[in-house]
């Protein structure tokens, strides 16, 4: 006897309902895999200055990014080298020297330089100033010198990094 399309129909229908579809983890596995990869690359190359919440920093336009590097962080009361507190704001305005801030930049082990030229030296390379907006030039002026003394070849400031949709001005 034969049997209609419909009745075919039904019978394929019913012997597929007991199968369960079969799913390919292989495929699935290489993409977590390489996910987790992706995820462990890039989350290491995000650097991040320190930051105090009273700390409000100064805005500009600039393009680098800022790197790993010694940080002294000059809040409205106190001047913290990679964390430590050395001294207080008024302290640091009354000294001639800050001799606190050049020990504490002094602890940082010394590296070899090369210079553009091809010239050597001993020394140690980067410090990154994080001053408060408000904070007086003198006492910025103080701390950079320290920093010389304590022979760092590069010398930056920290800023809050402005585009040109934000400061409002047509291009």
């Amino acid at each position: 006897m034969k049997e209609s399309r419909r009745a075919k129909r039904m019978r394929e229908r019913n012997a597929k309902k007991g199968r369960v579809a079969s799913m390919n983890m292989i495929s699935l596995m290489d993409i977590f895999t390489i996910l987790v990869f992706f995820l462990l690359v890039n989350s290491s190359a995000v650097e991040t200055l320190p930051s105090a919440k009273e700390l409000k920093l100064p805005e500009a336009f600039e393009e680098t990014k800022a790197g790993e590097t010694v940080s002294v962080m000059i809040t409205r009361t106190d001047i913290l080298v990679n964390g430590k507190r050395a001294m207080t704001v008024d302290e640091a305005r009354e000294a001639e020297t800050l001799s606190a801030v050049t020990e504490l930049l002094a602890e940082v082990p010394k590296s070899l330089l090369v210079y553009e030229d091809g010239s050597e030296s001993e020394g140690r390379e980067d410090v990154t100033i994080l001053a408060d907006e408000g904070t007086p030039y003198k006492v910025i002026r103080k701390v950079m010198q320290a920093c010389t003394t304590a022979e760092y070849a590069r010398i930056s400031l920290a800023i809050l990094q402005k585009t040109e949709i934000e400061s409002g001005s047509d291009a």
